[in-house]
């Protein structure tokens, strides 16, 4: 399995992206989609390595940008390793199947949770 903190380059936070939910049920809070890229070595062979991780917090309404920005860098870091070992031995078009079918199921659970306001 590859161990992201085995890299002896570093992992630097390229993209950032929030967006806001729960203000219906009284819970705020953001989705984060954070991506990691990784230059460094695994056993003395020279490896690059993408990874996005989508994490979700709560927040306040006082808390600032940088606030959230840095939690959910936090929260993205911790699971690295749960990212990781989802995608060990699938190929691309695999990984890209699931990332589809998880996003309909996304937008399926948004469609029904919305009220009809016409």
């Amino acid at each position: 399995m590859l161990d992201w903190q085995a890299f002896k380059g570093e992992a630097t936070m390229q993209f950032f992206q929030f967006e806001e939910f729960g203000f219906l049920d009284g819970v705020r809070g953001v989705y984060g989609t954070v991506a990691f890229n990784f230059d460094g070595q695994v056993d003395d062979i020279p490896v690059a390595h993408n990874v996005r991780v989508k994490v979700r917090i709560t927040t306040s309404a006082e808390q600032s940008i940088g606030d959230m920005r840095e939690a959910l860098y936090r929260e993205a870091v911790e699971q690295m390793h749960r990212a990781l070992s989802c995608a060990e031995g699938k190929s691309a078009q695999e990984l890209f199947s699931e990332a589809q079918e998880m996003e309909a199921a996304e937008q399926k659970a948004l469609e029904d949770w919305q009220p009809d306001l016409s």
